[in-house]
């Protein structure tokens, strides 16, 4: 298991001052290069554990600057590790034993609105897509999984991602200088 350090940088975007927690695993440390990237945390959640290696190798982690944070083989296992580990982004199977995908989704969602989620299913069912807009996920992928599929897929929400910290931060160091102006 890898040990993350964080580190609190100051990054300077479109000039503008804004703290970033940036992640990095003690390889990634220990490595002599200027380019540091945030490390974005996945949760993958599969009861068959053939699918959850074929995920871990299909997903191009240091390339997205992705790391992995866990595995759940099921929705209640998942839950509790998403609130211990804070993921940004949750890939989870759609049927999985003691709650289902889509219900995670729904729970996660319920606490958490930064998280990106995806879903991955073997049935093509329409009613499964249906109930998998009403739980607000970022991507409904059908298995088999299709590597270039899940390589836009994660472009997409790592880009998504990043986004959203980068306006979290920004909004936040614009509260806090308007507060010391006052």
């Amino acid at each position: 298991k890898q040990q993350e350090i964080c580190i609190i940088s100051i990054v300077f975007v479109d000039s503008l001052d804004f703290l970033w927690k940036i992640c990095y695993t003690k390889e990634d440390q220990s490595k002599d290069s200027e380019e540091k990237y945030p490390m974005l945390r996945v949760l993958l959640v599969e009861d068959e554990q053939k699918d959850l290696q074929l995920l871990k190798k299909l997903i191009p982690w240091d390339e997205l600057g992705l790391v992995f944070s866990g595995a759940a083989e099921n929705g209640r296992l998942a839950l509790d590790m998403d609130e211990q580990i804070h993921p940004d982004i949750v890939i989870t199977d759609i049927v999985l034993p003691h709650q289902d995908g889509v219900t995670l989704a729904q729970q996660i969602r319920k606490r958490r609105r930064d998280v990106h989620i995806l879903l991955v299913s073997g049935h093509q069912d329409f009613q499964y897509a249906r109930s998998a807009i009403t739980a607000e996920v970022d991507a409904y992928i059908l298995k088999p999984i299709r590597e270039e599929e899940l390589r836009q897929v994660l472009e997409k929400v790592t880009a998504q991602c990043i986004a959203d910290k980068r306006s979290f931060y920004e909004k936040n160091l614009f509260q806090q200088q308007l507060r010391q102006q006052m």
